[in-house]
């Protein structure tokens, strides 16, 4: 018999396209380019082989002296494994040698690129050079490196470093880069074309260029990835609540195995069988040890443990299985009817990833006889708790009946979840346009989707690099990562580079403000979520005299900068509604005149959304310090309301209005400052 595979249990539906792709015509607006970089622009230009894919170098040498070389300057760049050391100073010695060593080969345009990086964010007796970081770049991209290509494009691009951004010489590079197999070209691309960011809008370009990258990904992981979307900036569980309180790698791994060998704890026995499993925290992988802690774990009641186990015996790789993949057809039988009792186990105490794996067992008759609508049972029951590859399999089977509401709802969830698969298959839904009204055929709904699945890959390790640098406090270092992959279209690269450069945060220069402009505005086209923080810069750059033409829009200045504000109202966002009622009660010259009803108003909506907020967290039991502090806003805020209110009362009476809304006024003021000093006293 063949044995399953965890890919299996995770996506067991099946139905992955491999439709053809390819990339559609790139086109490029018109601008001169910036006078300083001149140089290696026209170099690449002239040199057409320079920006030829077929230029590309050879893969570089196992053999090589320099190779070796090379990957002991990344160690110190980037960190040994297992250590965190650093040393960017003997790093850039290192690439510095072998690129210019007379005697290397194509080890040269690496160890230029690597160069470049350094100098472009500097660090550990490295000053920062953006001027020498775009030499080496300019000199890498002659020999052909369309990696360096794509980062030149981000400085010509962006200006950063306090240069004139100028797209179009931008563009000259970045579209023979993406030719060239650069990934992160390629993305940057597809947003260009995509969103019409510096040039003409082409979706059909768009959609090839984020398919092409969401077929890769699905490749990579073998169509369920390990990592989900972002899932993996945040840690889990237990572990996620030692590290907030600043535990070290090692103290955690010490205190959960302590835990551990009481014995008494299945949580943190489990905790200790996902580092063995995954290596997390600088756990030496080990999946002999793995399988004994899910074991232990699962013996004290854990259905989470049990899965995994379940897990462990159904497919082909678990440590418990002497014979390996060769082990005979009766051990494998054995085992996955093992696996069968620790997922009904599991199932029956609620855990909807073992009802995942029995739907996937179910549906495919392994180890059970096939029973399609038992499947499809255990596949919605699991999907109802939220499971995200229990949300696809229930949507595909949703989609096999032609249920496209329930179908369309269901992949939207998973989606939501990181269910990267969910992604693409919307993309291809939409790309297909299998139901006139629930999946339209779309290109811009098609290539949004891809979109989300195609930045899941391996490559998304650039955003979690940048993250991580930006939590170690090496500002320089983060923000410069997290502006590269920004440009390449990363919303959430967009909004913490620009969050960074608004605040600067390891980048002080002139154009700070005009960096963050340009990946605020990028980021609000992907969602309005980013609105107000738009918004909001670009009200302080107007009154500052600073010029915000560069977001396009029917209007301009303080009336697009207000316009962004006010829609951000709209949708509930606390600081807008925070911000505009703070403005209307006192009037901002040159912007809006002071209007107390409408800042009562929105002072108001601001009161009830907090107090909706704050009465979900008590549901979720964030905790009562938490609770109390939000209670000490709301009852600030009510002061405000109250406030503003006996404003108004007064202002009633003295026009001949009635005493008693005054007095109500007034009374409320009272009432207010008596539920602050309770909230105080709880605190």
């Amino acid at each position: 018999m063949n044995s399953p595979t965890k890919s299996d249990f995770k996506h067991g539906m099946g139905g992955m396209g491999n439709g053809e792709y390819g990339r559609g015509e790139q086109q490029q607006s018109q601008a001169s380019r910036p006078s300083s970089l001149s140089h290696f622009y026209d170099i690449a230009k002239a040199q057409s082989k320079f920006l030829d894919p077929a230029a590309e170098r050879p893969p570089l040498p196992a053999d090589s002296i320099y190779v070796v070389q090379l990957e002991k300057g990344k160690e110190l760049r980037y960190g040994r494994p297992g250590s965190g050391v650093r040393d960017d100073a003997e790093a850039l010695e290192i690439f510095e040698d072998v690129a210019y060593a007379p005697k290397a080969g194509p080890e040269k345009a690496v160890a230029l690129y690597e160069s470049a990086l350094v100098y472009a964010t500097g660090g550990n007796g490295v000053e920062r050079d953006l001027a020498k970081a775009v030499q080496r770049l300019g000199e890498a991209v002659q020999l052909g490196f369309s990696e360096a290509k794509h980062t030149l494009a981000f400085f010509l691009s962006t200006g950063f470093g306090n240069k004139t951004p100028e797209d179009a010489a931008g563009v000259t590079f970045e579209a023979p880069a993406a030719e060239g197999g650069s990934i992160g070209a390629n993305l940057a691309m597809g947003f260009r074309h995509l969103f019409g960011a510096g040039v003409p809008v082409n979706c059909s370009a768009a959609l090839a260029a984020y398919k092409e990258m969401a077929e890769i990904t699905m490749r990579e992981h073998n169509y369920y990835p390990d990592l989900l979307l972002d899932k993996d900036l945040h840690l889990i569980s237990l572990l996620e609540s030692r590290k907030a309180n600043g535990k070290s790698d090692s103290a955690i791994r010490t205190e959960l195995l302590k835990e551990a060998a009481s014995g008494k704890s299945a949580e943190a026995l489990f905790e200790v069988a996902k580092m063995y499993e995954t290596g997390a925290y600088g756990m030496e992988e080990d999946e002999d040890q793995a399988f004994d802690f899910y074991l232990a774990a699962a013996e004290n009641g854990h259905a989470g443990a049990m899965t995994q186990l379940g897990m462990m015996y159904a497919t082909t790789s678990g440590p418990h299985r002497d014979g390996g993949e060769t082990a005979s057809q009766s051990s494998l039988a054995e085992d996955l009817d093992t696996a069968i009792d620790w997922f009904e186990k599991a199932g029956a105490l609620g855990d909807p990833g073992a009802l995942n794996a029995l739907a996937y067992l179910y549906l495919h008759g392994k180890g059970v006889d096939r029973d399609v609508d038992k499947a499809a049972e255990l596949y919605r029951t699991a999907a109802q708790a939220g499971h995200p590859e229990a949300l696809l399999n229930w949507g595909e089977l949703l989609l096999r009946d032609e249920a496209f509401e329930e179908a369309l709802e269901a992949l939207h969830q998973a989606e939501a979840q990181g269910q990267i698969l969910a992604s693409f298959r919307l993309g291809q839904l939409y790309e297909e346009g299998v139901d006139d009204f629930y999946f339209p055929r779309s290109c811009e709904s098609a290539a949004a989707t891809y979109k989300r699945a195609g930045e899941s890959g391996y490559w998304i390790s650039g955003v979690r690099y940048g993250i991580d640098l930006y939590k170690a406090g090496l500002m320089e270092h983060a923000v410069t990562f997290l502006a590269m992959a920004a440009e390449e279209g990363y919303e959430i690269a967009q909004a913490n580079a620009a969050y960074m450069l608004e605040h600067r945060m390891g980048y002080a220069l002139p154009d700070a403000d005009d960096l963050a402009l340009r990946f605020y505005d990028r980021a609000a086209l992907q969602s309005p979520d980013h609105y107000f923080a738009l918004g909001n810069l670009m009200l302080r750059m107007e009154k500052e005299g600073k010029s915000t033409s560069a977001v396009p829009g029917p209007v301009t200045g303080l009336r697009q900068a207000m316009g962004y504000l006010e829609e951000a109202v709209e949708m509930g966002h606390v600081q807008a509604l925070r911000k505009l009622a703070e403005m209307y009660e006192v009037g901002e010259e040159g912007v809006l005149a002071q209007d107390t009803v409408k800042a009562l108003g929105l002072y108001k909506r601001l009161v009830a959304l907090l107090s909706r907020s704050q009465r979900s967290e008590r549901a979720q039991k964030i905790g009562n310090r938490l609770s109390w502090s939000s209670m000490m806003d709301i009852g600030k805020l009510q002061w405000k309301v109250t406030s503003l209110s006996a404003k108004s009362g007064l202002a009633s009476v003295l026009h001949g209005g009635d005493r008693k809304d005054g007095e109500k006024a007034q009374q409320g003021i009272l009432d207010v400052e008596g539920q602050i000093s309770s909230a105080a006293e709880g605190l």
